[in-house]
């Protein structure tokens, strides 16, 4: 492979070198929310193919970066590249569950229970107070991938009049309403 490489093109090397990087840490990538959801065949699905692209590309292209700064500067854009491209990979992928904490008022409390259970998520409701006297705390937990228009719908019926918080759930057990 190292002899291949020597004989082309200093221009062709340097989009091999990055379209080579940008692969492999976007499979990287990847493959670390996978690991982090516990998914381990595709966790080592992608690990092998990283590994390939590693081995047969750039490790033969490496041992040259500092001959070229053409090429050095090929191998940090495709690095940068493949943790964008990553990283938009996950967000498509929008693996797990999220928790969304909404905060309201007894009559944003009526209209979001309302679309919660049309909708068949789960909830529940705690009283809170805060500087303006005696709100409600409702919590559900939904999809990941449905984060963004659940809170998109409710912010539209409730006019935005809510305080809301999102975090991460690693697991859960029982309950209702997460097969959508």
């Amino acid at each position: 492979m190292h002899q291949l490489v020597q004989n082309l093109h200093p221009i062709i090397i340097a989009i091999i070198i990055l379209f080579a990087k940008t692969l492999e840490l976007s499979l990287s990538a990847v493959k670390t929310v996978f690991i982090s959801k516990g998914k381990k065949l595709f966790s080592m699905l992608f690990g092998f193919i990283e590994c390939i692209v590693w081995a047969l590309i750039v490790s033969a292209v490496i041992t040259t970066l500092t001959s070229n700064i053409l090429w050095l500067f090929a191998y940090c854009i495709g690095y940068s590249l493949g943790i964008l491209i990553g990283l938009v990979i996950e967000e498509k992928i929008a693996l797990g569950i999220k928790q969304i904490e909404f905060v309201v008022d007894s009559f944003n409390l009526i209209i979001i229970e309302q679309y919660l259970k049309e909708n068949n998520y789960g909830f529940y409701v705690t009283d809170g107070y805060g500087k303006s006297g005696g709100l409600y705390v409702i919590k559900t937990i939904v999809q990941r991938k449905n984060e963004t228009k659940v809170v998109r719908e409710i912010g539209e019926i409730a006019d935005w009049h809510f305080f809301t918080s999102t975090s991460d759930v690693s697991r859960t057990i029982g309950g209702y309403g997460l097969h959508r």
